[in-house]
């Protein structure tokens, strides 16, 4: 692991005596996160009804969006409005709902199957990104976007001041990219690549027909390109650890 690599090399230092945390341990830390995300590939081809070939907005924006598109999905989906204590601006009330919206009903024989996927996974969806919208709101600067603004007033606030509101950790950015990406649409097919070279992939019946041989083919050619950026990535994470590797060495021999 990079992560291990680095404190290695590091050799504990004064912040391992006095029990802080130093910088180049954060460090450190992000760097095992962010090759333990590399030790799996994962492409998804879904299907998308209402595609809008835009980026994913400023993370407030995002998250927002979200829970605009779960809830819509469950008034669509129960037929019900929203109960009184539902509040658009504040972030934790919206997922809290989903949550329970989501728990009360992805077991249900009333629902088509794909329909208890998606409830299943905006309970599981709601659940973390409750938790990252609490984090959110401890820091002044990020809480009146999670908890203050509706979707409208976000849309209104300049792309930049929303991006420097909050800067999470690389993993949660990417966390919410991906259940942005998702959203409620069906997963047509799933391949996941291990680092040893394991691959499993999903599908669902509706690619089985051969007349979506076209579905299998634009994911086989996302698997090509998925592999290629990751062989890519993998030798950047080579070359940084080389580069630390000389930085290090010229710390430890120049204290």
């Amino acid at each position: 692991m990079l992560g291990d690599w680095l404190r290695k090399k590091r050799g504990g230092g004064s912040a391992a005596k006095t029990g802080t945390v130093s910088v180049f341990d954060e460090a450190a830390e992000r760097a095992r996160r962010i090759l333990d995300d590399l030790h799996t590939l994962e492409i998804n081809t879904i299907q998308n009804d209402a595609m809008t070939a835009r980026r994913m907005p400023p993370l407030p924006t995002a998250v927002a969006e979200i829970a605009e598109i779960y809830t819509s999905w469950m008034i669509k989906t129960l037929r019900e409005a929203p109960n009184d204590d539902y509040n658009a601006k504040d972030r934790q009330s919206q997922f809290k709902r989903l949550r329970d919206g989501a728990a009360n009903i992805m077991h249900s024989t009333a629902l088509a199957p794909e329909e208890q996927v998606i409830a299943r996974r905006i309970y599981r969806n709601s659940i973390a990104l409750k938790t990252l919208c609490k984090e959110a709101c401890t820091s002044d600067t990020a809480k009146p976007y999670f908890a203050d603004m509706s979707l409208d007033d976000l849309y209104g606030t300049p792309d930049s001041v929303l991006e420097a509101a909050w800067r999470p950790a690389l993993d949660d950015r990417a966390k919410v990219r991906k259940i942005w990406e998702v959203q409620t649409e069906f997963v047509l097919m799933q391949s996941m690549i291990q680092l040893d070279g394991d691959v499993v992939t999903r599908f669902s019946p509706l690619t089985a027909d051969k007349s979506n041989a076209q579905v299998i083919e634009i994911h086989q050619q996302a698997i090509r390109t998925s592999t290629q950026m990751w062989a890519v990535m993998m030798e950047a994470v080579g070359s940084l650890a080389k580069a630390l590797s000389v930085v290090i060495g010229g710390q430890q021999r120049n204290p």
